[in-house]
């Protein structure tokens, strides 16, 4: 009889094992220390026990495995809970925006274009004084709301405005009655609050950067002041650059040409050089801010 209590035992712990300990959180302190009260609860009949705890971590006790995992595991889980999205479906968002508001192929994107697409998207826009933000996306109201520290139609103001959109299209349906707020910081420095938070900006950077920029015009752009500019082609289509004067000069050249074409800041254009490997970077130091949106 014990013989058999024992296989029944180990072949419901066995499962238990295949399922969870493959499925859900494989290396985790806590879940390591349920095991082994749980592997010492089973009972004949292979029902977990009724009362008791079946579960413990360094300062709780827990009664059943749904509440286990749930407070124990899936709620102190620091993973990102925002999902990864491809570079690629988000140029593919912004291209289809792009197409559904008939768009032209004038590398300029239009301030008044930013206000139609708005519109499109049965959003409104206020521009209001603040020192907290300098863009404010209200899902359950529908409205975005921009710092008037930045001036309309600028390259901050553009981006930012085009990064609102960006949280739109892809992070309403997580955020439906709340707001996602974006300063300084988060818009063109790097600093992030948690891994959700810097995934999202990160996406909305993205979204804002391939819609002002679509890929080909910018490539267009980029080879066409590669020639103006008369850079040597040493190792084109790339771009070398290190601390000498020259390559220096030629550098911030060509990101100046670029970012007036299309009406965006010289860092937003080096970021987009950057995500297509077009830059052979020797400079001694290079901006870990800067690396940051290419994550």
């Amino acid at each position: 009889m014990e013989e058999r209590q024992s296989r029944l035992s180990s072949t419901v712990w066995r499962r238990f094992q295949q399922y969870f300990c493959v499925r859900l959180i494989p290396q985790n302190s806590m879940f390591s220390n349920f095991c082994h009260v749980l592997n010492r609860s089973i009972v004949l009949d292979g029902e977990w026990p009724e009362t008791g705890f079946v579960g413990l971590s360094e300062h709780e006790a827990y009664t059943s495995l749904c509440e286990y995992i749930y407070e124990g595991i899936i709620k102190s889980d620091p993973r990102p809970t925002i999902p990864f999205v491809t570079i690629e479906r988000i140029e593919q968002y912004a291209n289809l925006l792009a197409e559904k508001c008939k768009i032209g192929y004038d590398p300029r994107l239009l301030d008044i274009t930013l206000f139609e697409v708005l519109t499109f998207l049965n959003y409104t826009v206020e521009n209001i004084e603040s020192d907290n933000f300098l863009g404010k996306c209200d899902f359950k109201n529908r409205k975005i709301y921009i710092s008037n520290e930045l001036e309309i139609g600028s390259p901050r103001w553009r981006f930012t405005f085009a990064h609102e959109i960006g949280h739109i299209l892809l992070h309403r349906k997580y955020f439906v009655n709340d707001c996602l707020q974006d300063d300084n910081q988060t818009l063109f420095g790097g600093v992030f609050s948690s891994a959700d938070h810097k995934r999202l900006e990160i996406q909305a950077n993205k979204f804002a950067s391939y819609f002002l920029m679509p890929n080909r015009l910018f490539c267009e752009r980029y080879f066409r002041a590669y020639d103006y500019i008369g850079i040597p082609k040493r190792i084109f289509p790339k771009i070398y650059v290190d601390d000498q004067p020259v390559n220096v000069k030629d550098f911030n050249d060509l990101l100046s040409f670029i970012s007036k074409v299309f009406g965006v800041s010289k860092q937003t254009v080096e970021i987009r050089l950057r995500n297509l490997k077009l830059i052979e970077d020797y400079r001694k130091h290079c901006s870990d801010s800067l690396l940051d949106f290419l994550l």
